[in-house]
This record gives structure tokens, C-alpha cells and sequence, in this order.
């Protein structure tokens, strides 16, 4: 009863695909409910034919594969899928293996004795890289990287946030789509937008791109950073979308050659902003300031919270950089 999906594997390669099917035809026999899934390498069509959901995932942290490289890689993957099946991701939130290995020199169930990443910031850009990729589905890949021991509090936190602000975007995201994601030049080489349109309205995601991220996220943050929207519908407001609450930022457009050009003042790795004239009794509008009023205090305390224990972190390694000389 309590099985949400049947996965049947990860890594799977095109000359599995047979095997694979038939034991799915089997399960099917008992369970004809539930949905399967497979973590793919390659082979996508044929695997997205039968199953309800694709999967792939690709570790870019700690490598040479910048932001940029990994959503073109998720993009292609995605286009490998046929439409009938979700495509979905993991997202990393772990050091590698190889990395804990032969890097940090710490033994597999081991405590660490310093922090070593990934940050929250990295964490939040892949999340939605992927989501603005077209994956309609996210799994975070350790959970032992949450806990005290691996100092995952930070982590913790910023999941809880980046989770607060999916669920607010999910009726957005969830409607169904009706083209492609759409990738858009901004005022900064940095920042690329997303833009995915839906029934319910279009979202903008700005992202930081930078280069060197996947090591040590940059600080992310532009003071006034432009993008042109095409085809905004008549009458679709921009609301800035973040758990505290909603902003709208109709003052901060102007009609230009090409669309809207719309000003976010204040932008930090990914501002999530909804072009949309859903105003009703029952519309998203009223659904986002009832979300704000139920956690925004908790989403606050998660940031606050999220800030103490990043500063504690960073204090600790400068005290061993300074008793290192």
C-alpha cells in the first residue's frame, strides 16, 4: 500500500530495454496501478515507450562540467524521451565517492570532521536547472548528506526553502505545457532565463550560469538585471513568487522591440517570477498569499536558520586557514 512507483533500475542501457519490459509486463499482472520508472543512460525512446517515467541523472559537482554544460545535457536527454512518459532527475546534493575517497581521505559511514560541500546554493541551481529543463520530477539523492554528521544541517535548510518554493510553483509547472522550454538572453553573460508556458501562466526562471560554479557557487547576486519576455498575454501581471510571500512587478515592465522587458531589482541565482492574470476568488494569486500566510514565518525561520549555520561553517574553515598560516 505504501509503494509509490515500481523502479525498475538505474543506469539502464538500451540492450536492457527487453528485459526490462518484460518484468515490467509481469509486475503489471499484480499491480496495474502504480507507475514504473527507470533511471536511464541511454536507449530513452525505446525505454519511454513503455515506461510511465524516464529518468537521468549526470553528477556535475566537484567536476569540469559547468551549470551551462549540465542543462544542455539534461535538455538532450529530455528530447531523447518520448512526450507520453514524465522525464525526471536527481539532483545532487552529495559529494562523490571519489571524491569523499580520495580527496577528503574519509572511510565510507565515516563522520566528517569539516565541511566540505556541496552548498545549499548548488544544490537550489540544479533543482532548477532541471526544472527548467522540463523535468516534472525531482529526487535528492542522499540523505546522508542532511545530517549533522556529513554537516548537512545548511543543506537541510535550503531544501526546505527550495521545496516551499516548488510547491508554489507546482500549479504552475503542472498545468499542462504548451511548448517547449524557451531559453532567453538577460542584461548579465552570467544569467540565462527559462521560459516555460503553461495554462495557468508563464514562468521566468533567471538562473546563474557562472562559470566555476559546480566548485564554489559564486555570490549569484545582480543589482538590476534586465530580460525581454516575448508574447506576454494581455493583461498577465509578473508576481516575484517566494514563500514569504508575492510581489507583484508590474511597475518594473516596459514595452520593448521583442516583448516585455521586465527589471528584477534584486536578483539572487534563480528569481522565480509568474507572468499570469489568474486573479479569481480560486486563483493561483489567492492560493500564493494563503501558502505565505501558512509558512512564511517558517520559511523565514528556515533562512534565518540557513544563514546562521552557513556563517558558522565559514567561520570554522577561516580558523583553520588562519591556525594553517
Amino acid at each position: 500500500a505504501d509503494v509509490l512507483f515500481w523502479d525498475m533500475g538505474g543506469g539502464r542501457m538500451a540492450e536492457q530495454s527487453g528485459a526490462v519490459e518484460r518484468t515490467t509486463r509481469y509486475i503489471r499482472k499484480f499491480d496495474a496501478r502504480r507507475p514504473f520508472t527507470a533511471d536511464v543512460w541511454d536507449g530513452f525512446q525505446g525505454y519511454s515507450s513503455y515506461l510511465d517515467a524516464v529518468g537521468a541523472h549526470r553528477w556535475p559537482l566537484f567536476t569540469s562540467l559547468e551549470m551551462s554544460s549540465y542543462r544542455d545535457w539534461i535538455t538532450q536527454r529530455k528530447a531523447l524521451s518520448s512526450d507520453r512518459a514524465i522525464f525526471w532527475t536527481w539532483v545532487q546534493n552529495h559529494a562523490p565517492d571519489w571524491y569523499v575517497r580520495d580527496v577528503v581521505n574519509v572511510k565510507e559511514g565515516d563522520k566528517f570532521a569539516d565541511p566540505i560541500g556541496p552548498h545549499p546554493e548548488q544544490v537550489r541551481l540544479l533543482a532548477y536547472i532541471s526544472v527548467a529543463c522540463g523535468c516534472r520530477g525531482l529526487g535528492f539523492w542522499s540523505d546522508q548528506f542532511l545530517a549533522d554528521s556529513h554537516h548537512g544541517r545548511d543543506r537541510l535548510q535550503g531544501m526546505a526553502i527550495l521545496n516551499a518554493e516548488l510547491e508554489m510553483l507546482a500549479p504552475v509547472l503542472l498545468a499542462p505545457q504548451r511548448e517547449r522550454p524557451q531559453w532567453l538572453d538577460t542584461s548579465h553573460p552570467h544569467v540565462k532565463a527559462a521560459l516555460l508556458r503553461g495554462s495557468r501562466g508563464a514562468l521566468l526562471l533567471p538562473i546563474w550560469l557562472g562559470p566555476g560554479t559546480q566548485y564554489v557557487p559564486d555570490q549569484g547576486a545582480v543589482g538590476t538585471l534586465k530580460v525581454t519576455v516575448p508574447l506576454v498575454a494581455d493583461g498577465a501581471d509578473p508576481w516575484r513568487v517566494t514563500p514569504a510571500g508575492v510581489e507583484c512587478l508590474r511597475n518594473d515592465t516596459k514595452k520593448v522591440t521583442g516583448g516585455t522587458e521586465l527589471t528584477v531589482r534584486e536578483f539572487d541565482l534563480v528569481t522565480p517570477v509568474v507572468f499570469t492574470n489568474d486573479l479569481g476568488q480560486n486563483g493561483l494569486l489567492v492560493w500564493w498569499q494563503d501558502y505565505a500566510r501558512k509558512y512564511g514565518r517558517l520559511a523565514a525561520r528556515w533562512a534565518m536558520d540557513l544563514a546562521a549555520e552557513e556563517y558558522e561553517k565559514t567561520h570554522a574553515v577561516h580558523a583553520r586557514l588562519a591556525q594553517a598560516g
